[in-house]
């Protein structure tokens, strides 16, 4: 394993960043999990925690045990938007109707009632289910590519439909979709989603877009 070999294996299952671990792991995605903490700025005189060389050349670094080093290739190539399959215990539930029970009448409800806040200018996919996990709630889903809603869980009344609707890229982060009009992406808690070493049974799939081709 080295710099090279992970950037490529990322951006060929469509993910922008890259990141290595213990000079012989790559793991890949299209944004930071929300507790994720910067070790070392740039420039800065503090030792870094990513010292350990790369298995496959020893010149280079490829983070640390418990480190990461990351690259982000999201400008330099293009990578269609897509769906984020887990951030943290919660994987991908779905696309489903905004509210419930009235399809937008005045009887309807929202489908994610406990808890919502807008976040336009820091919304993706990793900062509405930190947002709804900090605050203790099992459902996550995230509206139009701003909003963020919370929920203890998903009604049974909830109208699902084909992930492909849920095609508005994330205000921040435009290489993952969070939601669209009237549309939430759902993420619902689930322990058994990581495996016995802390990582999504998720890792390894490979990370398709879903949007219509028409739409790109």
């Amino acid at each position: 394993m080295d710099i090279s070999t992970c950037q490529s294996y990322c951006t060929e299952n469509n993910y922008g960043l890259s990141g290595l671990q213990n000079g012989d792991t790559c793991f890949c995605g299209n944004g930071l999990q929300s507790f994720s903490a910067l070790q070392k700025e740039t420039g800065s005189s503090q030792d870094s925690k990513c010292d350990t060389p790369c298995k496959g050349n020893s010149t280079e670094i490829c983070g640390a045990k418990e480190y990461l080093s990351v690259w982000n290739a999201t400008e330099a190539v293009k990578i269609p938007p897509t769906m984020v399959k887990q951030v943290e215990y919660y994987p991908l539930k779905g696309c489903y109707n905004s509210t419930i029970n009235g399809n937008g009448t005045k009887t309807s409800s929202p489908l994610l009632a406990a808890t919502s806040t807008a976040l336009p200018t820091s919304l993706s996919a990793e900062s509405c289910v930190g947002f709804c996990a900090t605050n203790g709630y099992a459902v996550a889903g995230m509206e139009n590519g701003l909003s963020c809603g919370c929920s203890d869980k998903l009604s049974a009344s909830a109208k699902e439909l084909d992930l492909s609707e849920c095609n508005v890229p994330c205000a921040v982060n435009k290489r993952e979709f969070c939601g669209a009009l009237k549309k939430v992406l759902v993420y619902v808690l689930d322990a058994d989603s990581v495996d016995s070493e802390g990582k999504p049974k998720s890792l390894g799939q490979k990370n398709e877009a879903t949007i219509k081709p028409a739409l790109v």
